[in-house]
């Protein structure tokens, strides 16, 4: 995700952001550059790819979508439910 991030580029073909982003004070834990990078991340997808219609899902839902089937995978994980 790292690497996606940061090979992103604008129109005239200059990099969005900076690796040296990730050494800033308020990303000093694994959590927050983990969702730093996530929101960098579903913010590209999804103005990149619009959904059926030209509708456009924002970066929350597919967020908070992601998480839903993260909990689901998870829990069937420890579980050993199968689908």
């Amino acid at each position: 995700m790292a690497v996606t991030v940061h090979e992103q580029r604008d129109l005239d073909g200059a990099y969005l952001h900076s690796p040296r982003d990730l050494i800033r004070p308020e990303l000093g834990s694994d959590r927050a550059v983990r969702d730093h990078l996530l929101k960098l991340f579903l913010q590209d997808a999804t103005a990149r790819h619009r959904a059926p219609r030209s509708d456009t899902y924002t970066a929350d839902q597919v967020r908070a979508w992601l998480g839903v089937l993260a909990a689901y995978l998870n829990t069937n994980a420890a579980t050993g439910v199968r689908p």
